[in-house]
């Protein structure tokens, strides 16, 4: 039973050309060399086939009803490997266990191979994430995704670990557990860019170095781009005129319609634009720094958050697992050769 419902319609046992539909060989089959014209002519014959299919498969579900032992005896059992039962089971089961590895990714560094603390290395050879991956045989595709945001993750607690020359103590706790709370909150807010610190704490670069290059050199703005503006801000001011206003930046129409088609194209301008505007002309530097200390003092209660996305990944993991070993228990996969650890492992 349990590898009649992994083995219906084994598409592997099928050629390419009958899994697929290709429209050049298909035309050159059917409809070349004039065959379109029989057109009128094939369809009647189509339709009666149809029928007579039809009519063939209500005869057998009738038989299957009223005779159900001598049609068991008639059907041959369907071979289902082990491999193609891990692959059914994967896409019932794994959606939910990637959607908590995409979590961890985006929240845990520790997951990405990355120090959770100040003074923290990162892990040698092979993260966590990766012996998830390799438990749930991801494809290679996914797989580069997964581990693209990872390494985007390690450079981002790389750059806190040369910002914190730049920033004050966040706190002298005597507990050890408390600062190890502390500092694991301020890496997650810096990968996370909570309340925009991330962003904030090099709004001030962008302001001196990249704005001026914008305002200067932007993509060059059209005679049509500039009177659009215009109208536009007598109805609201851009977010990027209101940026030019609380900063006191000298900029014409032309400069400040290239500023407003980065804003609207790049969205790391948009992202520094937005945060600069929220917090008007204070120093973008100190509210990052207020924004982390804020981070600092909620330590226990993101430790607890982290666990808790943890155990849901481990409860996710661990359901897969117990499928995979029941479907190969009860499917007795063992007799084909296949191996017990690709069953009961867990990453």
């Amino acid at each position: 039973m349990i590898r009649a419902i992994f083995g219906m319609r084994p598409a592997d046992e099928r050629n390419g050309a009958s899994r697929t539909f290709n429209p050049w060989r298909s035309y050159w089959s059917r409809w070349s060399h004039g065959r379109a014209l029989l057109a009128p002519l094939l369809l009647p014959l189509q339709l009666l086939r149809t029928v007579a299919w039809a009519v063939a498969r209500i005869r057998r579900i009738v038989r299957e009803v009223t005779n159900p032992e001598l049609e068991m005896q008639r059907i041959a059992p369907p071979v289902a490997t082990f491999a193609v039962a891990l692959r059914k089971i994967h896409r019932m089961k794994a959606p939910g266990l990637l959607e908590a590895i995409r979590l961890r990714i985006a929240v845990d560094p520790s997951y990405c191979g990355a120090p959770a603390s100040f003074g923290g290395t990162a892990l040698e050879g092979s993260a966590p994430l990766e012996r998830d991956l390799d438990f749930l045989c991801v494809h290679e595709r996914e797989r580069a995704t997964f581990l693209a945001a990872a390494e985007r993750n390690r450079e981002r607690v790389l750059r806190l670990q040369s910002a914190l020359r730049r920033m004050p103590s966040f706190g002298d706790s005597p507990d050890a557990a408390a600062r190890a709370d502390g500092e694991l909150a301020v890496t997650i807010a810096w990968m996370t860019d909570r309340d925009r610190a991330r962003t904030l704490f090099d709004a001030s670069a962008w302001l001196a170095s990249e704005l001026p290059a914008i305002l200067r050199e932007g993509t060059c703005a059209s005679m049509v781009g500039i009177v659009a503006s215009r109208c536009r801000s007598l109805v609201r001011a851009h977010k990027a005129e209101r940026l030019l206003r609380q900063r006191k930046i000298a900029a014409d129409a032309v400069a400040t319609s290239r500023l407003r088609l980065a804003y609207e194209q790049d969205a790391r301008v948009r992202r520094t634009v937005d945060a600069l505007v929220e917090i008007g002309d204070a120093d973008p530097e100190r509210v990052a720094i207020a924004r982390l200390c804020d981070a600092w003092r909620s330590g226990p209660e993101v430790r607890r958050e982290l666990v808790t996305l943890r155990a849901v990944q481990s409860l996710a993991a661990l359901d897969v697992r117990n499928y995979r070993q029941l479907v190969y228990e009860l499917g007795d996969y063992a007799a084909d050769g296949d191996s017990p650890e690709s069953a009961c492992a867990l990453p």
